[in-house]
């Protein structure tokens, strides 16, 4: 992935890798998530706990990828230690995924 980022993160733009990772994860991974039949995955689409469940998953890792806890939905505040648990390792990965991974390459250079 680290090419693909590099190239949206070079020239004029700033912290384009966090941004084109936020992007990848509200245009594929969540709906994917939520909607799996649109990957060839097969869910039951009667089984309301699964679907629940499901996007109980995708909101949790939008959480994480935009670093903020739950507030307005009560009944998932008591996944905010789980969220500052990892907040942390999720905002490192995105600063890691971010820096150029070849010498002497500036802004500049593109």
């Amino acid at each position: 992935m680290r090419p693909l980022v590099l190239s949206f993160s070079c020239g004029t733009c700033i912290n384009y890798g966090a941004s084109f990772l936020l992007s990848l994860i509200y245009r594929f991974i969540s709906p994917a998530i939520v909607a799996p039949e649109i990957v060839d995955v097969e869910v039951p689409k009667d089984d309301a706990v699964i679907r629940r469940g499901l996007m109980v998953i995708a909101k949790i890792i939008q959480n994480l990828a935009n670093n903020i806890f739950f507030g307005k939905e009560a009944h998932m505040v008591s996944l905010n230690k789980f969220l500052e648990d990892n907040i942390v390792n999720v905002t490192r990965f995105l600063s890691e995924i971010n820096v150029s991974p070849i010498k002497g390459f500036t802004k500049n250079t593109v």
